[in-house]
């Protein structure tokens, strides 16, 4: 294979896990659906081999399970498979919280602030993937700020953003309020440099977070 046929086919499969995992956000494929290589390859106009590399992965982010036989499917996830991504994802922000006051940057903290500015908007268009779009982005910069590569994967690894997406439909919008609200206290606290405001107020979000994420699964 040449150096531009190797190009094009990881542009074409960035084009598949980019179409696909839109899809899937935006519940165009339902959970339980079942998805093969074959399928999507008509759907999308091009080989097996990118679409096989967008399905490796979108698995390793959770949107999708290799299903013996019968290709991938978007997962249903149970209360106990939330809550257990949860609390691992708390055990990790703890770590997180305790780090970052110390290293945060002020040019990362006017970062988080825009963030919640933004997001302010996005609450009053009602748009809940935008709203976790960049909730997710607000927790990145956080996470990157500890200066663990290898916690940053991890945290990466316990956030599934098609399931919160989900969930988060049917949550009140006085709900995103208080969770944009609790950003801007950490932001807050962030830049005067408490830092034992910083973990009390990440992980009280966090908390909040999971409760709000899980209460409506059986």
């Amino acid at each position: 294979m040449t150096k531009s046929q190797t190009l094009r086919r990881e542009t074409r499969a960035v084009e598949a896990y980019q179409a696909l995992r839109q899809r899937i956000l935006d519940g165009t494929v339902s959970p339980g659906e079942r998805l093969t290589e074959t399928a999507l390859s008509a759907q999308f106009g091009m080989s097996r081999i990118p679409v096989r590399e967008a399905l490796n992965r979108l698995q390793a982010e959770g949107l999708v399970r290799s299903a013996a036989r019968r290709g991938y499917v978007v997962p249903v996830l149970s209360r106990r498979e939330m809550e257990d991504l949860f609390d691992a994802r708390l055990a990790l922000e703890s770590y997180v919280a305790g780090r970052i006051a110390d290293r945060i940057t002020p040019a990362a903290v006017r970062a988080l602030d825009e963030l919640c500015d933004a997001r302010e908007d996005v609450i009053r268009r009602a748009d809940v993937q935008e709203f976790l779009k960049l909730g997710r982005q607000f927790h990145v910069i956080l996470d990157e700020a500890c200066g663990n590569t290898v916690i940053l994967r991890m945290l990466q690894l316990a956030t599934n953003p098609y399931f919160e997406i989900q969930q988060y439909r049917s949550v009140p919008l006085d709900v995103w309020w208080q969770l944009n609200g609790e950003h801007r206290l950490l932001v807050d606290a962030l830049r005067e440099g408490l830092r034992e405001r910083v973990h009390h107020t990440l992980m009280a979000h966090m908390h909040h977070v999971r409760t709000v994420t899980c209460v409506n699964l059986d």
